[in-house]
């Protein structure tokens, strides 16, 4: 699941740390849930105390609008606000972003492959701040998906 509040978790395979939130120059992880439903709608998961070894890259040369995770097989991007509409506009215009500045695409042809290669879902509705994620199969660009800096 990619919920629990303001703090992203993702299965006990890894995390990805909530957007703004440093305690002197180190980023926080998010909850650990260890099972929960897509769309977090009761704010009702499993928790867990993990002993959990991770590594955060900060890469002060890649600059990107939301929250970016990326896993070996995909990359996922999140678009939040108040309403739930909004909240999926933003998700498509920073993979949108994602896929035009750094993967190159056209803005004609990154429309059309996210019409047919993209999958969109609900991350959280359950505390004001209504979330979309929306992934992308890294698999599909050469190079197994690099994110490219801009120039």
């Amino acid at each position: 699941s990619l919920g629990a509040g303001h703090g992203f978790s993702w299965p006990i395979t890894g995390m990805l740390s909530p957007p703004g939130q440093a305690v002197e120059n180190r980023t926080l992880p998010g909850i650990r849930i260890t099972s929960q439903g897509d769309g977090e709608i009761s704010g009702t998961a499993i928790e867990a105390s993990l002993d959990v070894l991770f590594q955060i890259v900060l890469r002060k040369d890649f600059k990107f609008p939301s929250p970016l995770l990326e896993t070996p097989d995909h990359w996922i991007v999140h678009g939040f606000d108040e309403d739930l509409n909004q909240a999926m506009k933003n998700a498509s215009l920073d993979m949108l972003h994602l896929l035009t500045e750094h993967q190159e695409l056209s803005r004609n042809d990154a429309y059309s492959l996210m019409s047919v290669a993209t999958d969109f879902g609900v991350t959280q509705v359950v505390d004001g701040t209504q979330g979309i994620h929306v992934k992308i199969d890294r698999g599909i660009f050469p190079e197994k998906g690099v994110v490219k800096d801009i120039d």
